[in-house]
């Protein structure tokens, strides 16, 4: 009899907002019932703004002002970002990604697949932002109307990836510590502006190798996951996987991959020693019976399984990070 996958209840993304002002920067705290995210918004120049997003959630409700003129790039340091496209398709921001939009045409709800999302945002506001950089750069020859056309030509997000000049700066973006209107970070600014005028788009769509995926698989993967999930002490094959959500073997996996980053067995094996770990220090369940809520009859398998993934056996996790019975087997 074939199996059916539950429909995924509504989550309500919607978060609230307390905003903390400080000397440097301000910080937007959200927080809803899925996790909460921190937003530090720090002042490079006059409507020019460096944004650090980390997110410990599923999901947001995206409650932007759609009506503003910018040029924004989010650069994705960990997580991912499920990305909204035309023709109902989605695509995924992964670590080392860089995207750029206009913040027009962006979804209701924001959806982080493995429940966290770091990045950092560059966000220009027209059109001061030019004026803020002419005044203090004069001569500089970027302009950033003329580079948001460039990547922008339809509205839509444009991702680039794997571009080692560009990843370095957002590394040494990341790592500054004086982070409001800090030369130093103006100059990286600087450089990536430079970076990306020198860009040809012909070459940027040659060697886009992004996977896009229509709506309605992507929601079917999301089931079998929050399936498996809700059931670890199953163990699913792939084929049974398929069967249950009516996809061809190799649409579904490749999906899932897609969404989530990794194979259906590496990600689940994965979440399975990451729930398994958490029982060994919050509770004092016996080990082999930890092994049976994550799928594993056989206590040798989990074992060997757990230290693979975590680095180190059951038995010394536990004892090593302070299990309510220390060393309980």
């Amino acid at each position: 009899m074939k199996e059916k996958m539950s429909e995924h209840k509504n989550i309500d993304f919607k978060a609230t907002v307390t905003v903390v002002e400080n000397k440097d920067s301000k910080v937007n705290i959200l927080r809803n019932d899925t996790g909460e995210g921190f937003m530090t918004f720090y002042k490079v120049l006059d409507d020019i703004y460096l944004i650090y997003n980390d997110f410990h959630m599923s999901g947001i409700l995206n409650e932007m002002n759609r009506d503003i003129d910018c040029f924004a790039m989010d650069y994705c340091y960990e997580g991912r970002l499920e990305c909204a496209l035309p023709n109902v398709v989605f695509s995924y921001q992964k670590p080392g990604d860089l995207s750029m939009d206009s913040r027009k045409k962006v979804i209701d709800e924001v959806y982080f697949p493995l429940g966290h999302y770091h990045s950092l945002s560059l966000v220009f506001y027209f059109p001061k932002a030019q004026e803020s950089l002419e005044k203090k750069f004069s001569g500089f020859p970027v302009d950033l109307s003329k580079l948001r056309d460039k990547f922008l030509e339809h509205s839509y997000p444009c991702f680039i990836q794997n571009n080692q000049e560009i990843s370095n700066i957002f590394e040494a973006l990341r790592n500054i510590k004086n982070k409001n209107g800090n030369t130093y970070s103006i100059l990286k600014i600087l450089e990536l502006l430079l970076v990306l005028d020198n860009i040809e788009t012909t070459e940027l769509l040659k060697s886009d190798d992004y996977s896009y995926f229509h709506k309605s698989d992507v929601e079917k993967v999301k089931l079998i996951q929050r399936m498996m999930i809700d059931n670890l002490e199953r163990n699913y094959t792939l084929n049974e996987l398929a069967e249950i959500s009516n996809m061809s073997l190799t649409a579904m996996t490749s999906c899932f991959k897609g969404v989530y980053g990794k194979p259906i067995n590496t990600f689940m094996r994965e979440y399975k020693m990451s729930h398994a770990a958490k029982e060994l220090i919050t509770s004092d369940t016996l080990i082999a019976d930890i092994g049976l809520n994550v799928g594993y009859s056989n206590p040798s398998k989990f074992s060997g399984a757990f230290r693979q993934v975590i680095g180190v056996l059951p038995k010394e996790y536990r004892k090593n990070y302070g299990g309510k019975k220390n060393g309980k087997g």
